[in-house]
């Protein structure tokens, strides 16, 4: 096994997090590696879903900086019409509170975060999975992965683990939580693309509250936009709960998002199979199974039972289940449920978040949502990125240090972008400084993200 000794920071897991942290890294100086074991980067963010948590529920943004950027490229790109302001979340909830959302093309996406990553100088090295950790006296030196050229490893001052399960750190030997703490998290969902559908007439037909069960509840986030190449608003997103089975008294009601970027087109979070370990090969393998079936009989439902869905045909899913919860890291600082719901500030704030507490029920039941106080944001500390008991590792993503709860705001797409400019500004401080990211000066991480445009 050859041994390679030439990056300041390894990025483990080039999704959400880690694409941008490796961005953050290299635009600081560090010769910096990218490890991602898919073809392109981004992970969930190119399963299909919408951008949750730019703004506030006041309105105000609160992740900048390279995750701005990365929208605005897009724009550019004609692969999104950028952030969307104005929907409502429903009657029961303050008026003030409005919802945002930010849609994009995949495709657009996942050539624009690629090109950015290589712009800002990190190499990458993809189609390559994370084997072990490599550690001395409980101090993290690199990683050993394995791909089509063999096994290898590599060193670094710095590891930045934003494999999503914190895969890095617990190899390490970190101290971590599971799910909700009794062997239960999250529930897994494949997220889909119906094509030949009409959502304005979908929209209409929610009016009458039979199967599609949204009009005017809390939960609609009703959101009317110009699609891609449109210049006219029509209806791009709505959230409620539906029922696919034929008899109406008996059948079960599934909290459905439904989100229309081009004409035609609509993007379905629906299907939910619970009980999965996104940390063992035999739990994804089942659930990758069971979603797919899952998405055939729901697209043949919805094409026989709702108004709207009848010329519809599957155009595409998920490159794989999306995992909402897994492992989290036991850090220097655990965020707690009320550091979120209160909207706590830090003196060591790296980052902020602001979507409300969204739980996909672990034993199938609804999505449920709990706003942050005011509808405010909250900051998120530096030292939920520190694996307690490890040096020369951070951890970025929905692994870092929180409660069950908190995370279920913390895990939210934008969220991570916040994080991975965070830990990949930290990383490359740490080693140019040559010190750890544990004694890093945090006045100078959080200086330098302010600089470089990011919320602190």
């Amino acid at each position: 096994m050859r041994v390679n000794r030439d990056a300041d920071v390894i990025v483990v897991g080039g999704g959400t997090a880690g694409a941008i942290a490796a961005i953050a890294a290299a635009r600081n100086g560090a010769r910096t590696l990218l490890i991602d074991k898919h073809g392109f980067l981004g992970g969930t963010a190119t399963a299909g879903n919408v951008f949750h948590g730019f703004f506030d529920c006041r309105g105000n943004q609160v992740v900048k900086g390279i995750g701005e950027e990365l929208v605005r490229r897009m724009i550019a790109e004609e692969g999104s019409p950028g952030h969307l302001l104005g929907g409502k979340w429903g009657h029961d909830v303050p008026e003030y509170f409005v919802y945002s959302q930010t849609p994009y093309d995949l495709e657009t996406f996942k050539y624009v975060i690629m090109r950015m990553v290589d712009e800002a100088g990190a190499r990458m090295m993809l189609h390559t999975f994370f084997a072990s950790a490599l550690c001395a006296d409980q101090t993290v030196t690199g990683v050993e992965v394995h791909n089509k050229s063999g096994r290898s490893a590599w060193k670094a001052k710095v590891v930045v683990d934003c494999s999503g399960d914190a895969d890095v750190a617990a190899s390490a030997g970190a101290s971590y939580e599971f799910g909700r703490g009794d062997g239960k998290a999250q529930n897994v969902t494949l997220l889909f693309t119906l094509g030949g559908v009409d959502f304005d007439r979908i929209v209409e037909y929610s009016r009458a509250h039979v199967r599609v069960r949204t009009w005017g509840e809390w939960h609609s986030r009703l959101m009317k936009a110009p699609k891609l190449g449109e210049s006219q608003p029509s209806y791009v997103s709505m959230s409620g709960k539906i029922i696919i089975d034929d008899d109406l008294e008996k059948g079960t009601e599934l909290s459905c998002g439904f989100r229309s970027l081009r004409p035609g087109e609509l993007r379905l979070n629906v299907t939910r199979t619970t009980g999965i370990d996104g940390t063992k090969a035999e739990d994804l393998t089942r659930a990758e199974i069971e979603e797919r079936k899952k998405v055939f009989e729901v697209a043949k439902a919805l094409r026989r039972l709702v108004p709207g869905f009848e010329k519809s045909f599957l155009a595409g899913t998920a490159t794989e289940v999306g995992v909402r919860e897994s492992r989290r890291i036991i850090g220097d600082y655990v965020l707690s449920t009320e550091d979120v719901l209160e909207g706590r500030d830090f003196e060591d704030s790296v980052c902020r978040g602001a979507y409300p507490v969204d739980i996909h029920d672990p034993e199938g039941g609804h999505v449920t949502h709990t706003f942050v106080k005011d509808g405010l944001s909250y900051g998120i500390p530096y030292r939920c990125f520190l694996p307690r008991g490890l040096e020369n590792i951070l951890v970025g993503g929905r692994c870092i240090s929180t409660s069950h709860v908190a995370h279920g705001s913390t895990r939210q797409m934008p969220t991570c972008v916040a994080m991975g400019q965070a830990v990949g500004t930290a990383a490359a401080l740490a080693a140019r400084e040559r010190t750890t990211p544990r004694a890093l000066d945090v006045e100078l991480l959080r200086s330098t993200l302010v600089k470089q445009g990011a919320c602190v």
